[in-house]
């Protein structure tokens, strides 16, 4: 019975903690990850819709943006890109309070500082703009979600250059 226990205590040692970048599904939550911490999650994995980025206790601004709550929550996702440490979301529809509407919005993440810059694509392009320049992002290449989110759901394959 000992070596039994001593066995089952040495593989249990010597296995590897789980890479952010390598799993799909985390109980019964489905997952795409970013740069770590950030990933996009679903509880069903039924459509386009239903994916979300959570953040708790987030530090986020924008101009005409007002977080109510504790918690902040991007969803109907149509392209993600990173470039080094910053992640941008876009989406088809952010609903503005101080706009008076849903429109389609974008957000910018910096990864090492977990701030997060919210914009309406319709009103804030020169902020956009602003804020690209400020971060020293010329261009970056953004992806579409589905197809990105299906891909790594069957393979576990990211782009090129994201999760290092």
């Amino acid at each position: 019975m000992l070596s039994v226990l001593l066995f089952a205590g040495c593989s249990y040692l010597s296995e590897e903690p789980t890479d952010f970048h390598s799993y799909s599904k985390d109980g019964d939550v489905w997952r795409v990850p970013l740069l770590e911490s950030f990933e996009i999650v679903s509880a069903t994995n039924s459509d386009m819709n239903d994916w979300l980025l959570i953040v708790d206790h987030p530090a986020i601004s924008g101009p005409d943006f007002k977080l109510f709550g504790d918690e902040f929550q991007f969803g109907e996702l149509t392209k993600v890109g990173i470039k080094d440490s910053i992640i941008v979301l876009e989406n088809t529809n952010e609903y503005w309070p101080k706009l008076s509407g849903s429109y389609p919005g974008l957000l910018i993440i910096n990864a090492k500082t977990s701030e997060l810059l919210i914009y309406s694509k319709e009103h804030h392009q020169s902020a956009i703009d602003s804020t690209f320049k400020e971060l020293g992002i010329t261009e970056i290449m953004m992806h579409d979600w589905r197809p990105l989110k299906d891909r790594f759901l069957e393979k576990q394959e990211l782009p090129e250059g994201w999760g290092k």
